[in-house]
This record gives C-alpha cells, sequence and structure tokens, in this order.
C-alpha cells in the first residue's frame, strides 16, 4: 500500500503506466509469436486495421496496446521517459490522461477516414505514435532546450520535435503519400494545444486563495499543504494552552 501512494504521488503515475503497457504488448506478442493464429487474433482483436476502424470502434482506442519487436519498444519506453514525464508534471495527470486519450482517438479516426476515401488499408499499432506526440509537445514547451544527440551532438529541442514529426508522418503515409495530411493533422493539433493556441474547455476551478500554489509542481503543492498542516496544529496547540493559564476567563 505504501508502495502505491508513492506511486500515486510520484506526479507522473499515467507515464509510468504507459511504459508498463508498452512492455507488455511486446511481451504478449512475443509470447504469441510461435502461433502464427494466435498472434493474427490478438492482432485482430487490438490493432487498428484502418479498413474496419468504424466497424469496430474499441480498436480506435486499443491500438497502443498492440506491442512493437523489442528494439522498438525499448526506444518507446525511453521516450515515454525522457519525453512524457515532463510533460505529465507540468500538466497533471487528469490533463494528461485526456491529452493521450484525444490524441489517440483523433488519430485512429482520421487514418480511418484516409483508408475510406483513399485505400491503402494498413493495420496501425505500438505506442510509437503517442511517444512522437508527446516528444513534439515536450519540444513545444521547451524550445530552447538541448538534447544530446548520440550522447556528444547538441541538438534543438525544435528540431528534435520537427524531425520526430515529419519521419513519423512519411512513416505511416509512405505507399500512400496523399494520406500524409491526414496523420500531419495530429501533430499539428499536438502543436497547437501544447503551445496554448487550442484550448480546451475545462472544470470551473476553485478560486485560487493567497498563498495556493496554483499550476505550480505537485511536490511544492504536497509541500504548501505541509505546512499548512502544521500551522494548524501549532495554533491549535497555542490557543489550547493559553486556556489553561492561571487567571484565564471561561466563558
Amino acid at each position: 500500500m505504501k508502495n502505491l501512494r508513492r506511486f500515486a504521488g510520484s506526479g507522473c503515475p499515467a507515464a509510468y503506466v504507459l511504459m508498463a503497457l508498452a512492455a507488455a504488448g511486446m511481451l504478449v506478442s512475443f509470447s504469441l509469436s510461435g502461433s502464427p493464429d494466435r498472434l493474427a487474433s490478438f492482432v485482430w482483436a487490438v490493432g487498428l486495421n484502418t479498413a474496419e476502424g468504424f466497424q469496430r470502434p474499441w480498436t480506435l482506442v486499443t491500438y497502443p496496446l498492440l506491442g512493437m519487436e523489442p528494439v522498438g519498444t525499448l526506444f518507446i519506453i525511453m521516450g515515454l521517459y525522457f519525453f512524457a514525464i515532463p510533460i505529465e508534471r507540468a500538466w497533471g495527470t487528469v490533463r494528461f490522461v485526456g491529452f493521450t486519450f484525444a490524441s489517440t482517438v483523433f488519430t485512429g479516426v482520421l487514418a480511418s477516414a484516409a483508408c475510406s476515401l483513399f485505400g491503402n488499408p494498413k493495420v496501425i499499432g505500438s505506442m510509437a505514435l503517442l511517444t512522437g506526440y508527446c516528444v513534439v509537445a515536450w519540444a513545444v514547451r521547451n524550445p530552447r532546450a538541448r538534447v544530446l544527440l548520440y550522447f556528444a551532438i547538441p541538438v534543438g529541442a525544435r528540431w528534435i520535435g520537427w524531425a520526430v514529426a515529419v519521419i513519423t508522418v512519411m512513416a505511416y503515409s509512405y505507399s500512400a503519400p496523399i494520406q500524409a495530411p491526414f496523420y500531419a493533422l495530429p501533430f499539428a493539433g499536438v502543436w497547437a494545444y501544447a503551445s496554448g493556441r487550442l484550448r480546451v474547455p475545462e472544470r470551473a476551478r476553485r478560486a485560487a486563495k493567497e498563498g495556493d500554489y496554483e499550476g505550480i509542481s505537485w511536490e511544492k503543492r504536497r509541500q504548501a499543504e505541509d505546512e499548512r498542516r502544521r500551522l494548524k496544529e501549532l495554533f491549535e496547540r497555542s490557543w489550547g494552552s493559553d486556556d489553561d493559564e492561571p487567571g484565564s476567563a471561561s466563558k
């Protein structure tokens, strides 16, 4: 139970869950790889066949669970670790989960629509697209940051974001370039949302009081709450000791 509370209080539980699901998908695919029929059934049940996306709408959500080969999964987990975690800590878990869900469904709908209009059906799976969205969102929020490519070559974050977006769009529309705009639209949406140009209506928040750490990290909010609790306990002890002093008036 203590480990569960520590995990929930890490500030990025959803990112860790995504990494675990990517690893689990790879292990399931690996365990079924010796039986082509079982592997095909798993791909059919979870992956998004763009020719049948609207007939099997659950696959618009489940396709990231389809595992990749071990090397691809390793890069996905590394991408989620380095880019999804800071995004979740900056936005909060609820907003991050909404972002991942909306981008996943939006991509699935556009991919299915592209297939309906232009043909060229394909099966989409894994968290590669979702990882790419996290990289672009991080790059938009941190355009001046530097990333050491191959641990030696410094590259600006904005160029990392552009490279990931362009390479991903080309990879998913390689055999049908006319579909490229459908795969580019989600990246444009991520850019607009991460830069603040696209705002999603949110529930009205409690009016901020003086001293609240609104919009600051979870750790600072927790420290603020601990400080408030200590001050409250100190005040209550001081009030009680004053009442017990000799000569204090009783009401």
